[in-house]
C-alpha cells in the first residue's frame, strides 16, 4: 500500500474558553504567566533540562495553583504553588525527552473553586529529543534466493552520534524465521561503532520483507529487510532468438534450475512460439528450446509462462519475455563492373556483401554461391563473396553469380540471390585525357565544344571506331577527312584528338557517353567510355504554394509545412509552377522522395509553353506519429516538406469524477494504438480551489509536485513512470478544488498530443467533515482531555457537540454539550496560521460534576456549513 504524501497539516485549538463557565463571581480573576512559550532546544534522550517562568497572580482568591502537562516528556515543578497577589513568582519546567524527534506539550495551570476546576492560563512548550546513536544503511535487499538457501551476510552500522558513555543496543527481526540477526545485543562504544550482520533464508517461494528494531532506552530505530524465495530459475531471464529471414525458423534456448521436487508446464502466452518440452517432471536442471516456425517480417515477441508445481500446487510462476526479427537480404553491390583486364595478367577480384534490408540488423546466414561463367570464380568468407574474374581471350564477357542464402537456425528455409557480372578481356593500355567531360550550361540551340585526348600505351597499332549514345552531344577525330569523323588508326604511342560538342535543342539536364572500340591486328581488344554531360537552363519558372485557399510564393529550397495531421487522416495542398521565360521549358521529372508524403500522378518530360502553368496536387499522411521529411523535386529546384503525425487518441485514466480528501488515484496514460517507436511525455496538474480557499499543496503527484514525466514504449499502449511503475499516484489533499490532470505527448521531441489535447477532471467538492480519529487523554475522575483528529475540505467548522455516556446508577451534570466558539478559532487559525490543508487537531478538555468515573465514553460530532460528521465515540478506560 502506497503511503500518503507529504504537507499533512494540523489545527491545535487547546483550551479555547471555558466550555462550561464558572460562576460570574469569579470573573476578573487572572494569572500572568512570562514567557507563554518555551523551546528547550535539542537534549540528549534521558537528559534533564531545566527552564522557568514567573508567575504573577492578580486576584487574592487564587490561594493554590495547580499544574499539569499534556506531554509528560514536560514536567512542572512542583505541581502546586501559593502565589502572592502582584509578585513574581518563579517556577520551573523540566525537559526530559524520553525518545528521539520533536516533542510539544502544554502546561495549564488552574485553581478549584467549590470543587470545580478554573483553568487560569497555558503555554506552550517543545523540544527535541536527540538519538545516541543512528543506523546505515537504512534498507537491506538481499534479492532472490533458492528457498532454503541462507544468504551471504549483510551488515548494519550503528555509529554513536553523542559523547556519551558506552551503552547498550538489542536488535531483533521482526520476522525471525527468514531473516536473522547476529548478535542480538551490541554495545556501541564512546563516539564508535559497532555492526550486525543480517542474514536471509527464505522459506517460501515469494517475497519477504521485515523490519529489523535496534532499541535502547527511549530510542527505537528501524531498517527495513527485504528478500525473496524461489522455487527455481531461469538463465537467460529474457531469450532473444537469433535473427532469421522472412518466412523461416529460429530456434533459441533457456535452462530451468529447480531448487525442489517440481514438475513444470510450459507455454507461449499468444501462441507465436512453439516450445519443447511443454512440460517436465525433474528435480534437475533441463534445457527448454523455443522455436518460432516462419518468422514474419521486422520483430515478433511473445511471452513465455513458466508455471513451477509442487504437489499440484503453483508455488512459483516466472514469465520470459522472447522476440525474434526477421528480415530480408540483398547484395551489396547489386551488379559488378570489371572493366578491361588483359588476358593473362593477374585475375582482378571484386567483392559484394550480403546483408539485411533493415538497417543496424545483422544476421547469420549460410551461403553457397557458383557461376555460370567459368570467367568468373565465386568464393565465399562469411557474409562476403569474392569474384574473380580470369578472362581467356580478348572479348566481353557476362555472367550471374547466384548466392543460395540459407537461415541458420534451420539451415533449409533460404533466399536465392542473382548478381549480373560483366567484364572485358582487352588491353587497358589507352589513355583518354579528361576522362570525364561536363558541359555546365548551354541555352538552347547553341553549341559548346571541347577536346579530348586518346593515347596509345601499347607496343601494336589500333584501329577503331567512336560512337555517342545521345543526339545532343557528338564526337570526331580533329582534322579527319569529310565523312570520316568517327574512324580511328591510332599507332603505338601515338596520340589522337577529338573534337566533342554539346547541342542541346530543349533546356534541362543532358547525359551521355562516347565509346571507343579498338582493334589490334592480333585480336588484342580495348573499350574505353567517356562519360558526357551537360545543362540546358534558359528557362525561369517560378512557384506558388496553395494552402488554406491563399498561394504564397515559393523560392527553390523554401520549406514546405504541412498541418499537422492525425494518423489515419490525411491533408491536401498544392504547388503551382509557372513558366516565365519567352520560350518552351520542359522540366526533365518532377518527384516526392522521403516519407509521408504523396504526389498524385506521374510527371517525367514535363514541357511548359510560355506562361502555361503546371499545379501538382500533394498530400501527407503521416505513418507514424511524430515528424515526417521528405523532398518535392522539380526538375533541379529542390523544396523540403515536413509535417507532423498526431496520435489517433489518448486517455487519462484512474481519475475519478467525484473526488474524496486525502484520496490516492492511480493514474495510467493509454493510448488507442501501440506504437513503433518510444513516445515521451508529462502529466501536469492544475488545482482550481472552490469558493475562494487556497490551494492545498498536498494535492499533488507520487514523489512530489505538480508533474510527473511518463514514457511509453514502442508497440506498448500503456505508459511507464519514472518509479518504474506502470500508474502514477495522485494525492487530492485535504480542500475543495477541481483537480484537472492534462497529458503531453512527444515523439522525439515533437508534440504529437492528439488534437483538441488529452486531459481529465476531478471534483473534490465541499462535504461535511468528517471526524478519523477520537480518543481521551489525561483521565481523572471528573474529566479528561478529548483528542479530535479529522478534516474539514472547507477549511472551517461551526460548531462541535459532545456527549457523555454515562454508566449505569451514575449521574453526569450536563451530558450534551457543544463547545462554543469554534467557528472563530477555525477561520482564524485556517486564515492566519495554516496558510494550506484542512486537516486539524482539536483539543479539548472535557470536566464534569456529579459520579467520580461515571462517563463510560464520549461521542463527538462536528458541522461546517456542508453537514454535520458522522459520530465517533471514544471509549474511557
Amino acid at each position: 500500500m502506497k503511503k500518503l504524501f507529504r504537507n499533512t497539516t494540523w489545527l491545535r485549538l487547546a483550551a479555547l474558553m471555558a466550555l462550561w463557565a464558572a460562576p460570574s463571581a469569579l470573573v476578573g480573576q487572572t494569572l500572568t504567566i512570562t514567557p507563554q512559550t518555551i523551546d528547550f532546544g535539542s537534549a540528549n534522550v534521558g537528559e534533564r533540562i531545566t527552564k522557568f517562568v514567573f508567575l504573577i497572580s492578580q486576584s487574592s482568591a487564587i490561594q493554590t495553583v495547580f499544574v499539569e502537562s499534556s506531554n509528560q516528556t514536560f514536567l512542572p515543578d512542583p505541581p502546586s504553588v501559593q502565589p502572592v497577589v502582584n509578585e513574581p513568582l518563579q517556577y520551573n519546567i523540566i525537559f526530559l525527552p524520553r525518545g528521539a524527534g520533536r516533542a510539544t506539550g502544554t502546561i495549564t495551570f488552574y485553581h478549584r473553586v467549590n470543587g470545580q476546576r478554573v483553568d487560569l492560563g497555558t503555554m506552550e512548550v517543545s523540544g527535541e529529543g536527540l538519538s545516541p546513536f543512528d543506523v546505515s544503511p537504512s534498507e537491506l535487499n538481499f534479492g532472490a534466493l533458492p528457498v532454503g538457501a541462507r544468504s551471504a551476510p549483510q551488515f548494519i552500522q550503528l555509529k554513536a552520534t553523542q559523547n556519551l558513555p558506552p551503552f547498550d543496543v538489542s536488535v531483533r527481526a521482526v520476522n525471525p524465521d527468514a531473516f536473522e540477526v547476529s548478535p542480538k545485543q551490541v554495545t556501541v562504544p564512546t563516539n564508535g561503532f559497532a555492526t550486525v550482520a543480517i542474514t536471509f533464508t527464505p522459506t517460501e517461494s515469494a517475497s519477504a520483507t521485515s523490519t529489523v528494531l535496534f532499541n535502547t532506552p527511549g530510542v527505537t530505530l528501524p531498517v527495513v529487510v527485504r528478500g525473496s524465495g524461489v522455487s527455481f530459475t531461469v538463465d537467460p531471464p529474457e531469450l532473444v532468438l537469433p535473427t532469421t529471414l522472412t518466412g523461416c525458423a529460429s530456434t533459441g534456448v533457456f535452462d530451468i534450475t529447480p531448487y525442489s521436487e517440481l514438475d513444470f508446464l510450459i507455454s507461449p502466452q499468444n501462441r507465436n512460439f512453439q516450445v519443447n518440452p511443454s512440460s517436465v517432471v525433474t528435480n534437475r536442471k533441463t534445457s527448454i528450446a523455443v522455436t518460432i516456425p516462419a518468422a514474419a517480417a521486422g520483430s515478433t515477441s511473445d511471452t513465455i509462462v513458466i508455471n513451477g508445481r509442487e504437489g499440484g500446487q503453483i508455488t512459483q510462476q516466472q514469465l520470459i519475455p522472447a522476440s525474434v526479427t526477421a528480415v530480408e537480404i540483398q547484395p551489396t553491390p547489386g551488379a559488378i563492373d570489371f572493366g578491361a583486364v588483359r588476358p593473362g595478367d593477374p585475375a582482378s577480384e571484386r567483392s559484394l556483401a550480403i546483408v539485411s534490408t533493415t538497417p543496424g540488423t545483422e544476421i547469420g546466414l549460410g551461403l553457397t554461391v557458383k557461376s555460370n561463367n567459368a570467367a568468373f570464380e565465386p568464393s565465399v568468407n562469411g557474409s562476403v563473396v569474392t569474384i574473380r574474374f580470369s578472362p581467356a581471350t580478348q572479348r566481353t564477357f557476362n555472367g550471374v553469380i547466384t548466392v543460395e542464402a540459407t537461415a541458420t537456425a534451420d539451415g533449409v528455409c533460404g533466399r536465392t540471390l542473382s548478381i549480373p557480372v560483366t567484364g572485358i578481356g582487352g588491353n587497358p593500355s589507352f589513355t583518354l585525357s579528361p576522362s570525364t567531360v561536363a558541359f555546365g550550361e548551354v541555352g538552347p540551340g547553341q553549341s559548346a565544344r571541347t577536346q579530348v585526348t586518346l593515347t596509345n600505351r601499347s607496343a601494336s597499332s589500333f584501329s577503331g571506331s567512336v560512337a555517342v549514345d545521345n543526339a545532343a552531344f557528338s564526337i570526331g577525330r580533329v582534322n579527319a577527312p569529310p565523312n570520316e569523323t568517327t574512324s580511328i588508326q591510332i599507332e603505338p604511342g601515338a596520340a589522337q584528338l577529338f573534337d566533342v560538342a554539346f547541342t542541346p535543342n530543349r533546356t534541362g539536364a543532358f547525359t551521355g557517353s562516347a565509346t571507343f572500340l579498338l582493334t589490334s591486328a592480333a585480336g588484342e581488344t580495348a573499350v574505353l567510355t567517356l562519360p558526357l554531360t551537360g545543362e540546358s537552363q534558359a528557362m525561369s519558372l517560378t512557384y506558388e504554394l496553395l494552402q488554406g485557399g491563399q498561394p504564397t510564393a515559393l523560392a527553390p529550397g523554401a520549406t514546405i509545412t504541412a498541418p499537422k495531421v492525425a494518423l489515419g487522416a490525411d491533408s491536401s495542398f498544392q504547388v503551382r509552377v509557372r513558366n516565365d521565360s519567352s520560350e518552351s521549358a520542359v522540366i526533365s521529372a518532377i518527384t516526392v522522395s522521403g516519407e509521408g508524403f504523396e504526389l498524385t500522378g506521374s510527371y517525367a518530360g514535363v514541357s511548359l509553353a510560355t506562361g502555361e502553368t503546371l499545379s501538382l496536387p500533394l498530400r501527407f499522411a503521416p505513418s507514424k506519429a511524430g515528424r515526417a521529411n521528405s523532398t518535392l523535386a522539380i526538375g533541379r529546384a529542390q523544396f523540403p516538406l515536413t509535417g507532423v503525425g498526431l496520435l489517433r487518441s489518448a486517455r487519462i485514466t484512474g481519475l475519478p469524477a467525484d473526488l474524496t480528501a486525502v484520496q490516492q488515484s492511480a493514474l495510467d496514460v493509454e493510448l488507442e494504438d501501440p506504437q513503433d517507436a518510444p513516445l515521451d511525455g508529462r502529466l501536469e496538474l492544475a488545482i482550481e480551489p472552490l469558493g475562494g480557499l487556497s490551494a492545498d499543496p498536498a494535492a499533488q503527484f507520487e514523489g512530489g509536485g505538480a508533474t510527473t514525466e511518463l514514457r511509453i514504449r514502442p508497440d506498448e499502449t500503456s505508459a511507464s513512470f519514472d518509479s518504474g511503475a506502470g500508474t502514477i499516484g495522485l494525492q487530492t489533499g485535504s480542500v475543495a478544488a477541481t483537480l484537472r490532470v492534462t497529458a503531453r505527448l512527444l515523439a522525439d521531441g515533437e508534440d504529437v498530443t492528439p488534437a483538441g489535447g488529452v486531459s481529465a477532471t476531478g471534483l473534490l467538492g465541499t462535504a461535511a467533515p468528517r471526524i478519523l480519529t477520537a480518543e481521551v487523554e489525561d483521565v481523572t475522575p471528573t474529566g479528561f482531555t478529548l483528542q479530535v483528529v479529522g478534516e474539514s475540505v472547507t477549511r472551517e467548522a461551526v460548531a462541535a457537540t459532545v456527549e457523555l455516556e454515562v454508566r449505569p446508577g451514575a449521574q453526569v451534570s450536563d451530558p450534551v454539550r457543544t463547545l462554543e466558539g469554534i467557528n472563530a478559532a477555525f477561520a482564524a487559525y485556517f486564515s492566519q496560521t495554516n496558510a494550506f490543508g484542512g486537516l486539524f487537531r482539536l483539543t479539548a478538555p472535557i470536566t464534569w460534576t456529579g459520579t467520580p468515573n461515571g462517563v463510560a465514553a464520549v461521542r463527538v460530532r462536528i458541522t461546517n456549513a456542508a453537514g454535520e460528521s458522522d459520530a465517533v465515540v471514544a471509549p474511557l478506560p
